[in-house]
């Protein structure tokens, strides 16, 4: 049988250093939630962009990766609305029809900026 040596304070020391180099390195790696993700890019979102953007990373996720969102290019604003009332329509995807104005709206600032806004067709009660 070999003796067991005991392991010294430097040793401890590089260990432990070496644990929250890797959990620091973990977080720095783990990608954003779904909704921050959708915002990426934009500054200032106009009131209630955050809050449509958190919904639509929750609901798109439960059925594709945000990528394939965060990817995906349409030509104009109103060209979201054909893609969320097919996705509204999906089993499983739990978007409501009420829903659907605030998922518009983070997809076309999203993709367009606030001018976007403008072109998706979201009832003016549901307007910044």
């Amino acid at each position: 049988m070999t003796p067991q040596r005991a392991v010294g304070p430097v040793a401890l020391a590089t260990i432990a250093i070496i644990a929250v180099a890797v959990v620091i390195a973990c977080r720095t790696v783990a990608p954003a939630n779904p909704g921050q993700r959708l915002l990426s890019g934009r500054a200032d979102p106009p009131a209630g962009i955050a809050d449509d953007c958190q919904l639509t990373g929750e609901r798109c996720t439960r059925c594709h990766d945000i990528d394939r969102v965060l990817h995906h290019t349409v030509t104009e604003p109103r060209s979201w609305e054909r893609i969320v009332e097919k996705m509204r329509r999906m089993n499983g995807s739990g978007i409501s029809r009420a829903e659907r104005p605030r998922i518009l709206r983070c997809l076309a600032f999203r993709s367009f900026g606030a001018p976007g806004l403008d072109e998706v067709a979201v009832p003016q009660a549901s307007r910044p």
